[in-house]
C-alpha cells in the first residue's frame, strides 16, 4: 500500500484498503500495523473507520521518532480514516489480516 503524507492536523484522511493489496472487496475489517516515521513534532495518530472520528490514538511519538502499532479497524465503504494530531509526518500501513463477513 503506498504511503501517505498527511500534512494537515485538522484534516482526515480517507485510505481506500478493501479490494487492494490481497484484502477482498469484502472485507469488514483489518489488522493493520501503522508506523510514524519523520513526525515534525510531537503528538499522535488516529486509524478509526472512514468518516469517524475516535478518541482514542493508535500512537504517541515524539518528534523525530519512529514507532509502529498494530490496530483492528472496522472498514467503512473499504476505507480507514488517518489523521495526525500535529505537525506532518510520513504514514505508513501494513494490512496484516483481515475479517469478512464469509469467514
Amino acid at each position: 500500500m503506498p504511503a501517505r503524507r498527511c500534512t494537515d492536523p485538522t484534516a482526515a484522511r480517507q485510505v481506500q484498503i478493501a479490494g487492494l493489496g490481497g484484502v477482498p472487496a469484502d472485507a469488514t475489517a483489518v489488522m493493520v500495523n501503522v508506523g510514524v516515521s519523520a513526525p515534525t513534532a510531537a503528538g499522535y495518530v488516529r486509524v478509526t473507520p472512514a468518516g469517524l472520528n475516535s478518541g482514542v490514538a493508535v500512537q504517541e511519538f515524539a518528534k523525530g521518532q519512529s514507532i509502529s502499532n498494530l490496530v483492528a479497524v472496522k472498514l467503512v465503504g473499504g476505507k480507514v480514516q488517518v489523521k495526525v494530531s500535529a505537525g506532518s509526518a510520513r504514514i505508513l500501513m501494513d494490512v496484516s489480516g483481515y475479517y469478512s463477513s464469509g469467514l
